[in-house]
């Protein structure tokens, strides 16, 4: 029997949560605040994707965490973990922003929408994919499985 290494573990938590937690947090139609038609609803936007993102951080119970939001009124929000090693003496933080440039569907091919994230040929398109947020998401799970 071969022995589950800790990059088998990434890669099967990469197959079961990223594209389905891209795919959630896609959905919401949030925009960098340069770019924000009003102000007040962007912020409750960016708040409900960091909220989502906190709920799913909490879910992956990795121990000696500290979730927390930062930002501001005048700041772009941005989700911050840090998490401490068992013995202490090492620890790492991971910053994400998760504001998006705007899209309209207008420029999006007839089949695709910027806002409802969805895998085709292998691929995932929907707005601000490959931004904060995957990078924020795949780092978490690297940490949960070494």
């Amino acid at each position: 029997m071969v022995e589950e290494t800790s990059l088998d573990v990434f890669k099967k938590l990469l197959d079961k949560e990223l594209v389905s937690t891209l795919t959630l947090i896609g959905k919401i139609q949030n925009s960098s605040r340069k770019f924000a038609l009003k102000e007040e609803d962007n912020i409750a936007l960016q708040t409900k994707i960091i909220n989502a993102l906190i709920s799913w951080m909490n879910k992956q119970k990795i121990k000696n965490t500290i979730v927390f939001k930062s930002g501001g009124k005048d700041k772009t929000p941005s989700l911050c973990v840090v998490v401490n090693s068992q013995d202490a003496n090492r620890t790492v933080m991971v910053v994400g922003h998760l504001d998006k440039q705007t899209a309209e569907k207008s420029e999006w091919s007839k089949d695709l929408d910027p806002y409802d994230p969805r895998v085709k040929d292998a691929h995932l398109f929907g707005r601000g994919m490959v931004d904060g947020a995957i990078s924020f998401i795949s780092t978490i799970l690297m940490i949960k499985a070494f």
